[in-house]
C-alpha cells in the first residue's frame, strides 16, 4: 500500500486542497488556492521569490497585500487570490469549503457530542485496517472486491453513527458510565517467553515447519538441525507446488526425520509448531 501511495504521490500531492489557517501553508508547493501547487502552475520562465515560503507573509493588516501578490504570481494567479481566496478575520486564513466537507468536519470532530470523538477517531484505523486486509488477502492469492471492503467499511460507520443517535436521543446517562467503566478497565494480560532450548549433550535438535498460501494453494517446507551447542548442522527448504497446510507440515517432518537417520544424527529431539501432527504422531 505504501509503494502505491508512493507511485501516486506526484499527481495526487498537487490535487490536495489545504486549509490555511494559521499561515504556515507553503505558498509554492501547497495546494491553497485550489489552481495547485504554485511551483508547477506559474510559467516556466517565471521569477520565484524563494524567501516568500509562508502563505502568512503575503497578509498586510489581515488584507491581502495586493502589491507583493502581484509582484510575487502571474496576473492571472494574483487576480485569483484576491478574489476567490478568502480569509476570515483573527481566525486565519481560510479557503471555502464546500457544505459536504463542513458537514463531515462537524462529525469527525464531535461537536454536538464531545466525548464521542474518540469513537469517531477510531474510523481512520477501521478503514486502514479493512484496505490493509484486503492488500494481504490479494497478495496471498485470495479475492476481495473493492466493494465487499467499502462494504465494511460503510456498516462499521453505520455503527458508529447508530451509536452516536443512541447516545443523543436514548442514553445520555449512560455514557458516563461507559466512559468510567472504559478509563478503569485494564485487560489481563498473560505472557509467556518462549525460547529455543539447546539438546541434551550428545544429542541433535530437527525443528520443521510447514506452510501453505491457502486449502490448498503453493506451498513450502523447511527443516533445520543443530547439535548439543547449538551450531547449525544441516538446513533445508522445498517447494511443494499445490497442496495444504497440514500435509506441508507432515512433509517436512517426514523429510527432516528421513535426513537425521540417513546421517546418523541421533539420538534426536524432533521439534514442530503443528499441534495438529503432534497429537498425530502421539496417537492422541
Amino acid at each position: 500500500m505504501w509503494r502505491r501511495m508512493l507511485n501516486a504521490r506526484e499527481e495526487v500531492e498537487h490535487e490536495i486542497m489545504w486549509e490555511i489557517k494559521s499561515g504556515t501553508t507553503n505558498i509554492w508547493h501547497e495546494n491553497w488556492t485550489g489552481l495547485g501547487a504554485l511551483y508547477h502552475v506559474l510559467p516556466p520562465d517565471f521569477p520565484i521569490n524563494e524567501d516568500l515560503q509562508d502563505v502568512a507573509k503575503l497578509r498586510q493588516g489581515g488584507l491581502w497585500n495586493e502589491q507583493l501578490d502581484d509582484q510575487s504570481f502571474s496576473e492571472d494567479i494574483a487576480d485569483h487570490i484576491k478574489h476567490n481566496v478568502h480569509y476570515n478575520g483573527a481566525a486565519g486564513i481560510n479557503v471555502p469549503l464546500v457544505q459536504v466537507k463542513q458537514v463531515i468536519r462537524n462529525w469527525w470532530t464531535a461537536k454536538c457530542c464531545p466525548k464521542l470523538k474518540p469513537l469517531f477517531q477510531a474510523v481512520p484505523a477501521i478503514i486502514s485496517w479493512e484496505v490493509w486486509k484486503k492488500r494481504n488477502t490479494n497478495k496471498n492469492g485470495g479475492t476481495v472486491s473493492t466493494n465487499k471492503a467499502i462494504h465494511k467499511v460503510n456498516k462499521t460507520l453505520h455503527y458508529l453513527a447508530g451509536v452516536r443517535y443512541l447516545w443523543l436521543s436514548h442514553i445520555p446517562m449512560l455514557w458516563p458510565d461507559m466512559i468510567q467503566f472504559f478509563e478503569a478497565y485494564k485487560p489481563i494480560l498473560i505472557t509467556r517467553r518462549v525460547t529455543w532450548q539447546l539438546p541434551h549433550q550428545g544429542w541433535y535438535k530437527c525443528n520443521t515447519d510447514g506452510a501453505s498460501k491457502g486449502n490448498p494453494r503453493s506451498g513450502s517446507l523447511g527443516f533445520c538441525v543443530r547439535n548439543d551447542v547449538g551450531d547449525l548442522v544441516y538446513a533445508r527448504v522445498v517447494d511443494l507446488g499445490v497442496t495444504t497446510n497440514v500435509v506441508a507440515e507432515a512433509k517436512a517432518i517426514l523429510q527432516g526425520l528421513e535426513y537425521c537417520v540417513e546421517h546418523d544424527l541421533h539420538p534426536l529431539l524432533l521439534e514442530t509448531d503443528s499441534l495438529v501432527l503432534k497429537k498425530t504422531i502421539e496417537g492422541e
